[in-house]
């Protein structure tokens, strides 16, 4: 007997956008997409009446202002796990994706195969742990986030970066955790330095221990 396929309904502005992702997702047997159409009035009833396993929302539909609620809407009115490809240098659209009880993200670099074995992942049952560690991580960006708004002087990526250097990572390391070039994250280095008026790293990393940004259990020398 054939196993079940898992259901995928995408949603995005641009038809060639939507034929994309449908290809690239149905490379895969165990995925089969059921809709793939641009946002409408009557795109929370068409999911509520096909249940999808999993709920796409590409780029352009992840930017556009209020998306929140459609992705609360989805959330409340049916069972499919929402799946949103955003902006990877964007927080806020993640931050209200995250507050409507968005179930996962990629950013648009992803690459095909981190599509797949997340929608797959998406479509299986999630053990304790995989909810932990995305509650988890959630919850540090909501932190993260919120941090950069009180002190207003470092952005939500700078703070990233700050935070990896703080636990050891190289420049090249850091451009890999976080899909950057070397090039950018060298001068997202150089914009923490000259925005605190600090001339070393070690000095930067202290200055987020003195404002509770980085715990120092977190800090590797």
């Amino acid at each position: 007997m054939p196993s079940k396929k898992i259901k995928v309904f995408i949603i995005d502005i641009h038809a060639v956008v939507r034929d994309a992702l449908t290809a690239i997702l149905e490379i895969e047997e165990k995925i089969e997409v059921i809709s793939a159409t641009e946002i409408n009035d009557d795109i929370v009833a068409k999911i509520k009446k096909l249940k999808p396993d999993v709920t796409l929302i590409g780029v352009c539909v992840s930017q556009k202002p209020g998306i929140h609620k459609l992705y609360k809407e989805i959330n409340e009115k049916s069972e499919s796990k929402i799946l949103v490809l955003m902006p990877s240098n964007e927080p806020i659209p993640f931050l209200n994706a995250l507050d409507a009880g968005v179930a996962a993200y990629l950013p648009r670099n992803a690459k095909s195969e981190q599509l797949l074995n997340l929608v797959i992942k998406l479509g299986s049952d999630y053990s304790i742990s995989d909810i932990d560690i995305l509650r988890q991580f959630n919850k540090n960006f909501n932190k993260l986030f919120r941090k950069s708004l009180e002190n207003d002087q470092l952005s939500p990526r700078e703070l990233e970066v700050l935070i990896l250097i703080s636990q050891g990572f190289t420049n090249n390391q850091v451009a890999k955790d976080l899909f950057l070039s070397k090039k950018t994250v060298e001068s997202h280095v150089s914009s923490i330095l000259q925005k605190l008026e600090l001339e070393h790293r070690t000095q930067a990393v202290l200055w987020a221990i003195n404002k509770g940004i980085i715990d120092v259990s977190q800090v590797t020398n």
